[in-house]
């Protein structure tokens, strides 16, 4: 390795980077797992794979596990492995080869390497020398970079680690202090050989970001080398808006070395190599001294230097007949000189067992600009356990300027005089090709394989010969070696940097020495060559004798071999630069590809034929090959005359002729690069060669286009058609833009049926993503015609969706169609645009035909002829179009897309004229296209004005959104609605101007749109649907209603009842929803209660036609009413009955159901509508049942009925679990039927069993049954009626019945007996009645991706001041909260929001930085969108003002809601702020307060008072989003000076009308810059809630303890907790939690009896009894209650416990209102141990302080390291206790352990006014001698000072 190589490589390898190394043998990554298990096999992502770098000096380095620290790679004996990385085995000292891989080389044991074998595994002493991997291509695994798409193939690169600074260019510097300007703006210019990219400068054409070998950044000119190219690694992928220029101050950003943006290097195997080899470990006393025995793996080399010594390094390999150890450093970085003249150097090097070493050979280093020699007299190897010697007698120069000798050389073993293998020299004879430009001037290398080893790669070179390699000569060089036996094969290698130093080599013949053998290796190609987009500089060459041996025993070797001639026209521009690949496809399999060679390689030259062996073994009977090329090099266009195929095994006489004379070339003829040809196969049919028409729809959503090359492959019964890149659009100049639709047409040989297509591009950067719709690809085979659709509607993007830039679409089913070609039509299309239209944009124009046969497809309105402009003002413009039998037109619709900016379109009129004229049709449209006036519309249809046929009406339809009164149940989407008739249907139509006032679709509301269409006859259903992407973005839809017009009495009803979101309920933004009927919309005059009505209702019954010859159909119909219902028989004799009946008796009717047949049937009948309609009260109602009677099945049907004042109830399905008893005989066979009974209606008997059939309930089996009935309430009772075939009994043990419909309940009928057990009756019925119900959550889909906390957001808001203040958004969740981050804009503008992984987000807090404004900012929208899930948020904003109404407030918080989840409440809570009564206690200071809760913080709030009194309470309100459990307050002022502080007694605060509960926070402190520690501010804890009143009644008793835990505890199994009952004067008792009962979020319950001691309880003490490390267990609240008095005392504890200080134990007082609270004060220790040696101890030491108002109980003092309790020292602890009063003795304890001198100890109350107590001890504690008792003493209290401030 040369000191360039390591100068640009190092940095790679500096502290702190992080790298992978990959094997390209293993086609994996080096992974350590974590039990120190090493293999070559990970995948990128694997986190096992990720290594930390540690210089230890130079090129020495330690590779420790990013995963786990402390592990890092090892060798150990030779092997990988995993070891602590403090062991000196991990120190790798790193080789650098020249194709910058790397080798890891033992710094310890020189030779030993990191090896794998060819399997990935670990190699050892069983893997040969062939199959030992040892080179890794290194990876830096830095994100540095954040990628901004601006525009198609324009990006900026915005720092992660200094967000919003961006890459620039400008003023000759290169670095990462961009602000977003367009200095920041790159052109992305993709190397598609390579991979790699580079960045060119906007603003700087021909500049170019470069990169110098220290991976620093320079702007440089485009030179053709390689440090302009980066290769682009994805870390993170999602697509977000750029965040515009940035005021941030400007930072330095020198490095530019990230693996998302790395300097291209070369990526081509390279052979064994001599390069700087890695140092071996000098032996510098191998006799002195005791060591231990050798391994039998390690040898002694020496090494004798001649007259002349070296300075080089000296690398040694060493050869066996098993394999090799090497290259060995010997003596590199050593602190002595080596090689000195007459000096013989040893070495200790470890040798893997490789077998009997047979050569060596050796190599010099030299230093820059050096010329190094050496004089080399002999090496020795000695095996150090066996004392084996090896003897390699050299004597020989290693010198350039010697006899042309190398700087290497190779070495026999020398037994008894006689080398075992002699040294050969071998004449090397390369040819260089005579062709055009063929010579090279780059270095070119060698390396010969024989039997036994190789050369070694070797510089072809020749001390003062001519420039080898020259156009048409013979270059010679001699290489000498250790006898290699018969050659097997040579590699050649050449690397040349730029096109023109390709080298073109025609052979190389290898002759040895004295020998008469001689080895021809023909290479006939360029180096460096690509093949399947790769560039490869070497290739290994084999013997010419060898191939021909290969071709002339091809018979007997290769049974089905075929012999290929492929035949390229006789012009002068037919031959081809690409690589040729050949496809064959016989009846049970195809092949893969088959590469037949390059153009590059004097391939496929014009008037030439090519011929080539090729194996099709197993493919059956051949039916068609694909030949084609990959369209690389300078001139790839290539005529391809013919193929010709003739099978050789078996021999076949036939040649099969395959005529192509055609180009393949993108830009010639039909511009592709494929060509398929059928094969006729003698016993069936020529398969046709047809032309498939792709249509390729681009989304219309942001960015959906793209300039990237795209790829489909069709795959149909019969095989595939191959990757075709879609190069040539049909009927657009450029392809795939925004909205578009593109035409392709691909030759295939018939694919049959087609069952999806892959669909793929190449863009490999930012901004190159793609969003496509759907395809459509048609077809013509024989008379019929097909169409299928494959729908995507899916990103093709590596930074959007799942990152994939190829997708797989099946086929839609329902979309496909094959129709019979016998009457397709042509239409010639003029269109006439208004004089006063706006001169045409960029807008996408279509045009549909209804006819009475079928609807045409979207018809796109695009010029004939490229450039040309349509509809110009007065201009009519012409068209011709294609569509399908229509029949007779009746109505077309003409459409724009309305892109941003679309001025609009005057539509003068359409003429349609039928080719050859048939039809003509005029319509006169003279309207307007435009969103700005008029109906603001961009869809109008006309109807067809023909003589023969009735015109029809155009309908303004009144489309009516019902949206759910659900939480979240409205949404911001764009809605869109198709209507269908018996008449077509009307397209797709966006919902945009509702006719309602207010916010379209949000929470129980209801809007109304109009949609203009050609009258669509009965209306039969609707598809709507909305862009929302994510969870929550979506809607809760009731129903829709229709009406022809606004003055329309009557409406079409479409109800759906369900959720329309990714994530919730149907999980889809799309439905279907079938029409119920029709109702009135005026409200119906009712009858008077209890007043019969004197009309009756008139039924008139439509459905399918009955011929003469059938009989009647027999139905019954059911009229439930609120009363009663009634059943009607009725016999169908024609398509229309009608009936007449009062229906008296059963009330007002709300469903109707349908049952039947009662008789045979011959064939399907078909029940249309019901029309209803009352003589008397006029209510009038049409249900459209729309469903099919068919022979031996009894049906039933339901819908509810349809008023105008009420909503229709839903249609619900029951699922039904039958459950048969698993006992004996418990089975049963017969007849049963089933009546559930709601609290609404009953459904009727609904039979199980079809009719004339028997069903079987098995044993211990669960039958499944649906049944679908308006909704029937909440479920009381089912009736089951069973009829047994054999008089058997059926045990039923329950019935389940789940409604699949919101809210998910799920009833249970447990019966558990026999039915028709030894009954005489036919049926037996059994009521059984519910048991218990279960409302399950709402069914919810996982979201697809984490969340990384970038919210987009919107925020509307009107009366915004001139001076737009400073506003800023806080975001809460579940986990924390977001930074302050400033409100961008407040015009519904979407800003970026980064919130960081804060969890379910709860609310939103608006905080103003500006002062106070005059009046509050009305708020009507605040939207927040996922980027990354998609979920969606929003907020209810009805009424709401930012900062009060008169703009006093300092914060206004939103709630979030998210579907079916009630938001959080908002509370008034009232503050009560008491000024302590000291002097100047006082304050006229803004007081500031943030109060903390369970659910986040209140944000800052100023106090709403000016004076704070002495002696004071003040009362202030604050307005929030429920902060649950409070915990903490902050409170603060800014009035700084003496005098100007504030003495704060406590703070109160409850909410508003809630003053039973009440918390306290105590303070008792001063806020003042000059008093005690000078803060003006403080955080007081919560002391908890205040009784109003004392306990009553008897203290003594049961007291149930309820324990209530949160979510944050660590786990299940949690510390050991007890509970102490404090009274006065210290009365305790306590009780233990055992381990592991307090589990989350639950509540422990247990009890405690208290003595007759107690009083009145004083406090409550909870603290950890045993806890293991890292058990933590959060408590929420202690509730106690006695359980005769029924008092309550309630602690909220809010606390975390742990095994540290301040986790362990916990106090809180009782509280009384209008007594004194109780303060939790800190006493602070001061423990000193004695002086005298031997006075420290290792022990525990607990504490107790008891004073006159009782004690803190025993408390351990938890040590901090190890220096506490040691001779002389004063240790430091804190207990935290409530007020135990005066002080007055202390008792201390010592666990087991060594004796311990307590001297003395003094206590400190923590505040200012506190006192310090003395307890002298001088007191030895030791442990007992019965082992059974701690040593303990008891303190008195010998003195105390008071500590006062005084206040004048």
């Amino acid at each position: 390795m040369g000191l360039d190589q390591w100068a640009a490589e190092k940095w790679k390898f500096r502290k702190g980077i992080t790298l992978q190394f990959y094997n390209r043998v293993t086609h994996g990554f080096i992974c350590l797992y974590p039990d120190s298990r090493v293999d070559a096999l990970g995948d990128k992502k694997n986190k096992y794979g990720l290594f930390d770098v540690n210089v230890k000096r130079r090129n020495i380095c330690i590779f420790s596990s990013h995963q786990m620290p402390s592990l890092a790679l090892a060798l150990v004996s030779g092997h990988v492995t995993g070891k602590s990385k403090d062991k000196a085995c991990c120190e790798l000292r790193v080789h650098l080869q020249a194709n910058s891989r790397a080798i890891l080389e033992s710094a310890s044991y020189p030779g030993h390497t990191v090896a794998f074998n060819l399997q990935g595994k670990v190699a050892d002493e069983a893997t040969g020398y062939a199959g030992l991997s040892r080179e890794f291509v290194v990876h830096v695994k830095e994100s540095y970079w954040k990628v901004h798409k601006i525009s198609s193939g324009l990006c900026m690169f915005e720092s992660l680690k200094k967000p919003r600074m961006y890459l620039k260019i400008k003023d000759d510097q290169c670095d990462g202090t961009g602000t977003g300007d367009e200095y920041c703006h790159f052109k992305i210019e993709k190397n598609l050989e390579t991979g790699s990219v580079s960045l060119e400068s906007v603003r700087n054409k021909g500049i170019y970001v470069g990169l110098l070998p220290d991976g620093q950044t320079k702007p440089v000119v485009n030179t053709g080398e390689r440090n302009i190219f980066f290769y682009p690694q994805v870390i993170k992928f999602g697509r977000e808006k750029p965040m515009g220029t940035s005021a941030a101050p400007k930072q330095e950003k020198k490095d530019f070395r990230a693996s998302q943006i790395q300097p291209a290097k070369a990526q081509e195997p390279v052979p064994q190599r001599p390069s700087t080899p890695p140092p071996s470990k000098e032996m510098r006393n191998p006799h002195g001294g005791e060591s231990p025995l050798p391994s039998d793996d390690e040898w002694k080399v020496s090494i004798l230097t001649g007259n002349a010594g070296t300075e080089a390094s000296v690398a040694l390999w060493i050869y066996g007949d098993r394999g090799l150890t090497g290259p060995i450093t010997l003596g590199k970085d050593n602190r002595r000189q080596l090689f000195f003249p007459r000096q013989e150097d040893e070495f200790q090097v470890k040798i893997n067992s490789i077998g009997n070493i047979y050569k060596i050979r050796i190599e010099l280093d030299g230093l820059p600009n050096e010329q190094p020699e050496w004089n080399l007299q002999r090496v020795i190897l000695q095996h150090l356990r066996s004392k084996k010697t090896l003897n390699f007698p050299a004597n020989i120069w290693l010198s350039k300027n010697r006899d042309d000798r190398e700087l290497l050389c190779e070495l026999p073993v020398v037994e008894a005089g006689k080398p075992v293998y002699p040294i050969v020299l071998y004449r090397v004879y390369v040819h260089t090709g005579d062709l055009e430009q063929a010579d090279t001037d780059c270095e070119v290398y060698l390396c010969i394989y024989g039997k036994r080893g190789d050369s070694g790669l070797r510089l072809l070179h020749k001390t003062g010969a001519p420039v080898p390699f020259q156009r048409g000569m013979v270059s010679d060089f001699a290489v000498e070696a250790v006898s290699l036996g018969k050659l097997q094969k040579v590699l050649l290698r050449c690397e040349a940097s730029t096109q023109s130093q390709h080298w073109y080599c025609d052979k190389v013949i290898v002759r040895e020495a004295g020998s008469n053998s001689e080895y021809v290796f023909n290479c006939e190609r360029w180096l460096p060559f690509m093949s399947q987009g790769i560039i490869h500089s070497e290739i290994e060459l084999y013997p010419q004798d060898f191939k021909k041996n290969q071709q002339l025993k091809m018979q007997e070797a290769n049974e089905g071999d075929w012999k290929i001639t492929v035949v390229t026209g006789d012009f002068e521009t037919a031959g081809t630069t690409a690589t040729v690949f050949l496809y064959a496809y016989g009846e049970n399999k195809a092949s893969g590809p088959i590469i037949l060679g390059s153009g590059k390689q004097q391939l496929f030259n014009p008037n030439s034929e090519d011929t080539f062996k090729i194996n099709l073994r197993d493919l059956g009977q051949l039916y068609k090959i694909r030949i084609g090329h990959d369209n690389s090099g300078n001139d790839p266009s290539w005529y391809l005359e013919e193929v010709r195929l003739e099978r050789v095994v078996p021999v076949s006489a036939e040649e099969i002729c395959l005529p192509i004379e055609s180009w393949l070339s993108e830009d010639k003829d039909e511009g592709d690069t494929w060509r398929e040809v059928a094969i006729r196969n003698p016993a069936e049919e020529l398969l046709p060669l047809l032309v498939y028409e792709i249509h390729v729809y681009t989304g219309a959503k942001l960015g959906a286009e793209t300039d990237s090359n795209v790829y489909i492959n069709l795959i149909g019964t019969r095989g595939d058609a191959g990757k075709r890149k879609l190069h040539r659009s049909k009927n657009n100049n450029v392809k795939f833009r925004h909205g578009q639709m593109d035409i392709f047409c691909i030759k295939a040989v018939s694919l049959g049926v087609l069952e999806k297509v892959l669909i793929s591009h190449d863009g490999a950067g930012p901004g190159s993503g793609w969003f496509l719709d759907k395809i459509v690809i048609k077809h013509k085979e024989g008379e019929e015609a097909h169409e299928v659709v494959f729908p995507c509607n899916r990103w093709l993007d590596e930074y959007q969706d799942d990152g994939k830039t190829e997708r797989e679409l099946t086929a839609n089913k329902h979309g496909s169609s094959m129709k019979t070609f016998l009457k397709a039509q042509r239409w010639r299309v003029q269109v006439k645009t208004d004089g006063d239209s706006p001169e045409p944009q960029e807008c996408k124009r279509t045009l549909v035909i209804y006819g009475s046969k079928g609807k045409s497809d979207e018809l796109l309105l695009s010029p004939q002829t490229p450039g040309y402009v349509c509809f110009l003002p007065r201009a009519t413009d012409e068209f011709i179009v294609e569509t399908g039998d229509l029949g007779d037109v009746y109505k077309i619709r003409v459409s724009c897309d309305g892109v941003p900016g679309f001025k609009g379109w005057h539509l003068r009129s359409f003429q349609l004229q039928e080719l050859p004229m048939k039809q003509e049709l005029n319509f006169e449209c003279n309207c307007w296209l435009t969103r700005k006036r008029g109906d603001k519309e961009l869809v109008k249809e006309f109807p067809a004005v023909t003589e023969d046929q009735k015109t029809l009406p155009v309908y303004k339809y009144v489309v009516s959104v019902h949206i759910g009164d659900r939480w979240g149940a409205g949404t911001f989407a764009n809605v869109y609605i198709t209507l269908y008739g018996k008449r077509g249907d009307t397209g797709v139509r966006k919902l945009d101007t509702s006719l309602m006032k207010g916010r379209k679709f949000q929470r129980n509301k209801v809007d109304s749109f109009l949609v203009e269409a050609v009258s669509l006859s009965h209306l039969q259903k609707v598809v709507i649907g909305h862009d929302g992407e994510g969870y929550g973005a979506g809607m809760y839809l009731k129903m829709v209603t229709v009406k022809e017009s606004q003055d329309s009495d009557k409406e079409w009803v479409f109800p759906l009842w369900n959720w329309l979101d990714t994530h919730l309920g149907l999980c889809e933004t799309v439905c279907e929803i079938v029409t119920v009927g029709r109702r009135s919309t005026l409200s119906p005059k009712l009858p008077e209660i209890n007043k019969k009505s004197s009309g009756f209702w008139i039924m008139d019954i439509t459905g399918s036609d009955l011929s003469a010859e059938e009989d009647p159909i027999c139905l019954s119909f059911i009229f439930y009413g609120n009363l009663s219902h009634k059943k009607l028989p009725l016999q169908v004799t024609g398509k229309t009955i009608q009936i007449k009946d009062e229906l008296a008796g059963i009330g007002s009717i709300y469903k109707v159901q349908v049952t039947g047949p009662h008789s045979e049937l011959k064939q399907p009948w078909h029940l249309d509508l019901l029309h209803m309609k009352h003589t008397d009260t006029k209510e009038e109602m049409c249900l459209a049942f729309d469903c099919w009677f068919n022979p031996k099945e009894d049906k039933c049907v339901e819908l509810p009925a349809l008023y105008a004042d009420q909503e229709p109830l839903p249609v619900v399905e029951y699922e039904i679990h039958l459950h048969t008893g698993d006992l004996k005989k418990a089975d049963a066979t017969g007849e049963v039927y089933l009546l559930i009974q709601g609290e609404k209606s009953d459904s009727g008997k609904r039979w199980l069993n079809s009719k004339n059939s028997l069903i079987t309930f098995a044993r211990g089996q669960v039958d499944i049954f649906k049944i679908k009935s308006v909704y029937l309430g909440k479920l009381n009772q089912v009736c089951v009626g069973f009829k047994s075939l054999r008089k058997d009994g059926w045990f039923l043990e329950k019935i389940l019945i789940k409604e699949v419909f919101y809210p998910f309940s799920t009833h249970v009928f447990f019966h558990n007996g026999w039915i028709n057990k030894r009954s005489k009756e036919d049926y037996v019925e059994v009521v059984i009645p519910l048991k218990e119900t279960s409302v399950t959550s709402l069914p919810t889909e996982n979201l697809d991706a984490k969340s990384r906390g970038r919210w987009q957001t919107w925020v509307h808001c009107t009366q915004v001041p001139e001076d737009v203040p400073n506003i800023q958004v806080v975001a809460f969740g579940r986990k924390g909260k977001s930074l302050a981050q400033k409100v961008q804009n407040l015009n519904d503008t979407p800003f970026l929001l980064t919130i960081g992984d804060i969890g379910d987000i709860t609310k939103v807090s608006f905080v103003l930085c500006s002062p106070s404004l005059r009046r509050g900012i009305k708020l009507h929208k605040l939207q927040l969108k996922d980027l990354d899930t998609k979920q969606e948020l929003s907020f209810h904003t009805e009424a709401s003002c930012l900062f009060g109404e008169d703009g006093s407030e300092m914060v206004t918080e939103l709630a979030a809601v998210r579907p079916d989840q009630p938001p959080l409440r908002e509370v008034l809570y009232c503050i009560n702020v008491r000024t302590g009564t000291l002097p100047a206690s006082g304050t006229d200071a803004d007081v500031f307060i943030t109060v903390f809760g369970e659910w986040g913080d209140s944000c800052k709030r100023r106090l709403g008072h000016s004076h704070f009194e002495r002696g004071q309470v003040c009362v202030s309100e604050m307005r929030a989003v429920d902060l649950g459990q409070l915990r903490k307050v902050l409170v603060e002022h800014h009035n700084v000076g003496y005098g100007a502080g504030w003495y704060l007694d406590q703070v109160v605060i409850h909410e508003s009308g809630k003053t039973e509960e009440q918390y306290v926070f105590l303070c008792q402190q001063w806020l003042d810059s000059g008093v005690g520690d000078a803060q003006m501010e403080r955080t007081l804890k919560l002391l908890g809630k205040v009784r109003n009143g004392v306990l009553t009644g008897k203290i003594y008793g049961t007291w149930d303890i309820h324990v209530m835990t949160s979510d944050l505890s660590s786990s299940s199994t949690n510390p050991k907790m007890s509970l102490t009952v404090c009274g006065e004067k210290g009365t305790c008792t306590s009780v233990t939690f055992p381990k592991g009962s307090l589990k989350k979020e639950q509540i422990y319950e247990t009890s405690i009896e208290l003595s007759k001691k107690f009083n009145t309880i004083f406090k409550v003490r909870l603290e950890i009894e045993e806890a293991a490390e890292g058990e933590t267990w959060h408590c929420r609240e202690v509730k106690l209650q006695h359980r005769e008095t029924k008092n309550v005392l309630e602690f909220p504890f809010c606390h975390n416990f742990a095994d540290e200080e301040g986790g362990r134990v916990t106090e809180l007082p009782v509280l009384t209102a209008g007594s004194p609270f109780p303060a939790v004060k800190i006493y602070v220790l001061y423990i000193t141990t004695g002086a005298i040696p031997g006075s420290e101890t290792d022990a525990d030491v607990y504490i107790m302080l008891q004073g006159s108002l009782g004690d803190t109980g025993r408390r351990k003092l938890i040590r901090k390291g190890d220096e506490n309790f040691t001779n002389g020292k004063v240790d430091i602890f804190q207990v935290e206790a409530v007020d135990i009063g005066i002080l007055q003795r202390m008792v201390v304890e010592k666990g087991r352990g060594s004796d311990w001198l307590l001297e003395k100890i003094i206590v400190k109350e923590s505040a200012s006014s506190g006192t310090e107590t003395l307890f002298m001890a001088q007191t030895w504690l030791k442990d007992r001698r019965d082992g059974k008792r701690p040593a303990s003493v008891t303190l008195d209290a010998t003195g105390q000072q008071y500590l006062q401030t005084i206040i004048c």
